[in-house]
C-alpha cells in the first residue's frame, strides 16, 4: 500500500480529530446560553473520549493478534500497557508517559527476552 493510497484516510482522520477538538470550544458559549452548564460539560468530554476510542480500537485488535502469535509476545504487550498505566499514575504527564513507555517497550523488545 502506497502513501497515495493512505493519504486520504490520514487526512480524513486528521480532520475528524481536529473537529472533535475544535467544535466543543466553538460551541461552548452557545450551549451555555441554550442548554446550561450540564451539556457544556458533556461536550468538553468529547476530546478525551475520542482519544480513548482511538486507543481502544488500536490496542484491542493488536492485543488479539499477539495472543494468537505467542504467549511471550502477549506478555511483552501487556507489560507495555502496564508500564503506560503505572508511569502515568506516577508522573501524570501524558507526553512523558508515552515517551518512557515506548522506551521501555522498545528496550524489552530489543533485549531478546520476549
Amino acid at each position: 500500500m502506497s502513501f497515495s493510497d493512505t493519504a486520504p484516510a490520514i487526512l480524513m482522520m486528521a480532520a475528524i480529530t481536529y473537529l472533535f477538538r475544535l467544535l466543543p470550544l466553538l460551541m461552548r458559549k452557545q450551549t451555555n446560553e441554550l442548554f446550561g452548564e450540564r451539556l457544556n460539560n458533556a461536550l468538553s468530554a468529547l476530546g478525551p473520549s475520542l482519544l480513548v476510542a482511538i486507543a481502544v480500537t488500536t490496542v484491542v485488535p493488536d492485543l488479539m493478534e499477539k495472543a494468537q502469535q505467542s504467549p511471550s509476545q502477549l506478555l511483552l504487550y501487556v507489560l507495555g500497557l502496564a508500564a503506560v498505566l503505572l508511569i502515568h499514575r506516577l508522573i501524570n504527564n501524558v507526553g512523558v508517559t508515552i515517551l518512557l513507555a515506548m522506551l521501555l517497550y522498545g528496550g524489552l523488545n530489543a533485549s531478546g527476552l520476549f
